[in-house]
């Protein structure tokens, strides 16, 4: 067995027990934490525009290909504070897992190691990023025929928290880094500021902000050395990285098909956004990005 088998509150599938989590994050040394901007927060409860909004976004499912012949579908219900796992094999079985979270989720998304990472917002304010471990399902057969009939397990075996972020705003997505496997693409949904959650040696994450869509920003960070695009204030429909052969590395959001969108390109691969290049525009032209030959 690859994990120890873990007390009733994680073998549950039903209901995730973090008790007093946040409240570690906060206090103890070492943990991660970051505020970098110092405000007032209050007691949060999503408007209903709110929920709606991230539950149509792009932040809102993910998928993982956990082996050639299991997919892993991980989407939120923030309302109801819960997250749904949809888990397929290739022979047509398929399992679903509804999982009670304490806390609002606000996006999914899966990191290099497999883990499922859930955006979340705390009842007292705070923005978080948690990341489960998951047990992965395996097929069960009759005992006489061998035929496979039904997929079991492929429950929640542990949970972390990676982030802990003091802000009035909430993450709405996040993706890895495929350059960096430890570091994640994370967009607020306020300010839709873009940062980059790195970690630290203590293994707590930062955040450092890459690109915003305004120049002087209402939550007190700074923006220096930091891309300024007013097409980032867009609420795009899809968000995905890419390696162009000539442009680098890309983040690409787009708006249905391509009749809007925004191109992050990191030219140099330092980490860093160069330029900024939105749809209908020459420099959106050259990248070709209907042509799979013009990536890695």
């Amino acid at each position: 067995m690859l994990f120890p088998r873990l007390p009733r509150p994680w073998r549950t599938p039903r209901r995730i027990a973090l008790a007093g989590f946040l409240c570690a994050a906060c206090t103890s040394s070492g943990d991660p934490t970051l505020a970098p901007d110092p405000v007032e927060l209050v007691r949060f409860s999503p408007p209903a525009a709110v929920v709606q909004a991230l539950e149509q976004g792009s932040g809102h499912v993910a998928f993982w290909q956990a082996r050639v012949d299991l997919l892993c579908q991980a989407s939120v219900r923030v309302q109801d504070r819960h997250i749904d796992l949809v888990w397929r094999h290739e022979t047509g079985l398929s399992q679903s897992r509804s999982i009670e979270v304490p806390f609002w989720p606000t996006a999914v998304f899966f990191d290099a190691d497999g883990r499922l990472c859930v955006a979340g917002k705390s009842v007292e304010g705070l923005a978080f990023v948690e990341a489960f471990v998951l047990e992965l399902p395996t097929t069960e057969s009759k005992p006489v025929s061998e035929a496979a009939t039904r997929l079991v397990g492929g429950d929640i075996r542990s949970s972390q928290t990676l982030l802990v972020h003091k802000t009035k705003d909430l993450i709405s997505f996040g993706v890895i880094d495929p350059e960096r496997p430890g570091t994640w693409y994370l967009q607020m949904f306020a300010s839709r500021n873009l940062f980059r959650a790195r970690p630290t040696p203590s293994g707590a994450f930062e955040l450092e902000l890459l690109a915003s869509p305004r120049e002087s920003d209402a939550y007190g960070l700074a923006l220096q050395n930091v891309l300024v695009t007013d097409a980032l204030a867009f609420p795009y429909e899809r968000i995905h990285t890419a390696e162009h052969i000539t442009a680098g590395r890309l983040l690409i959001f787009t708006e249905g098909t391509f009749t809007r969108g925004l191109v992050l390109a990191d030219a140099d691969h330092d980490g860093h956004f160069d330029q900024a290049i939105t749809a209908n525009t020459p420099a959106w032209q050259a990248l070709d990005l209907y042509n799979e030959g013009m990536f890695r």
